[in-house]
């Protein structure tokens, strides 16, 4: 659902050059039918998993806008593109509690990509009650047929069932036009479901 508030909207032909603003009290020649609009937005996913003590690979597929519904305040044949998004990740434990774990991610949408690949590598903590583990990262940022957008440096931790990180965009030198800062500071925090997997299958009774 979405709504359009004409009180706080002005459209190009409504520059007052005298002023040198914008002013809603000059007519408007844009034609805008619907203040309010709403459609059903079909999305779906597709997951597998493996996991071992010591080894974790999963990978996953999904399409969003799968139905290509119409988003349009002029009645205009406006239709969202379906946007597709594979991922891709393995946990390897290399010794007792040290971990490495390469990560990809592909988005595309009507002609536009971003590919993301890297690391995250750490230390594992299965002592503690409230670390579960520390790491750091290395990813790259960019697309197909796109140039470079930035390497990315993060740092994060485990809190109980929380997972808290943050990262650092660096952009390479010479892509500067294609954003408005070239560096930005990126907070994160995920939230993982305890494991309700039964660990202990015996039935516990009295032996005589």
């Amino acid at each position: 659902m979405k709504k359009i508030d004409f009180s706080n909207i002005t459209f190009p032909d409504q520059f007052d050059m005298s002023i040198g603003y914008f002013s809603p009290d000059i007519p408007s020649s844009e034609i805008i039918r619907n203040s309010n609009l709403s459609y059903l937005d079909l999305n779906w996913g597709l997951i597998w998993s493996y996991k071992t003590s010591s080894f974790t690979v999963e990978t996953g597929t999904s399409m969003f806008h799968y139905n290509m519904p119409v988003e349009s305040f002029t009645n205009s044949d406006n239709r969202l593109k379906p946007r597709y998004v594979c991922h891709v990740f393995i946990e390897k434990l290399l010794l007792n509690n040290l971990f490495i774990k390469p990560k990809m991610l592909y988005v595309y949408q009507n002609k536009a990509s971003e590919f993301l690949i890297g690391f995250d590598t750490g230390l594992l903590f299965p002592e503690s009650k409230i670390t579960k583990n520390f790491y750091v990262g290395t990813f790259f940022r960019g697309g197909l047929k796109r140039n470079p957008d930035a390497f990315i440096v993060k740092s994060g931790f485990n809190y109980k069932n929380f997972d808290i990180a943050v990262s650092y965009d660096i952009g390479i030198p010479g892509y500067q036009f294609y954003s408005y800062t070239k560096n930005a500071f990126e907070l994160s925090l995920s939230f993982k479901r305890p494991e309700t997997n039964i660990k202990n299958k015996t039935i516990p009774c009295s032996v005589f």
